[in-house]
């Protein structure tokens, strides 16, 4: 399921060309990037969630790889490319509130085991 994940955002963003757009959000996934290792680093005892791997039983280190490397970029860039920055701020609020609701594709995995909650995080 996280393969499937990555392969569809990859491709996703492929297809509406937005990888032409790094150089002008790298500073931004640099810093998505950089946030969500220093959580794996600092948090390593206490975090809040766990991936489960779909292949390798001991394989949730390149899970965690997968979501840092490719899906945090490519989600980053979807996000910016398409923010309406000129707009209204009711425009921009519609903006947020959608990818907000288009996140929630998290929820299956939490249905099925693949992201675990743990130390009293909840849905």
């Amino acid at each position: 399921m996280h393969a499937l994940l990555t392969l569809g955002l990859v491709s996703f963003t492929a297809w509406k060309g937005i990888w032409r757009h790094w150089q002008k959000y790298s500073l931004t996934c640099f810093y998505a990037i950089t946030c969500n290792l220093l959580y794996i680093v600092l948090c390593r005892d206490h975090l809040l969630w766990k991936y489960r791997a779909d292949f390798l039983p001991k394989s949730t280190f390149i899970v965690e790889l997968y979501y840092t490397f490719i899906n945090l970029p490519a989600v980053t860039l979807l996000y910016l490319s398409h923010y309406p920055f000129t707009k209204p701020y009711s425009k921009q609020l519609k903006y947020i509130l959608a990818w907000v609701g288009a996140l929630m594709v998290e929820y299956p995995f939490v249905k099925w085991n693949r992201l675990l909650l743990i130390n009293g995080y909840k849905y």
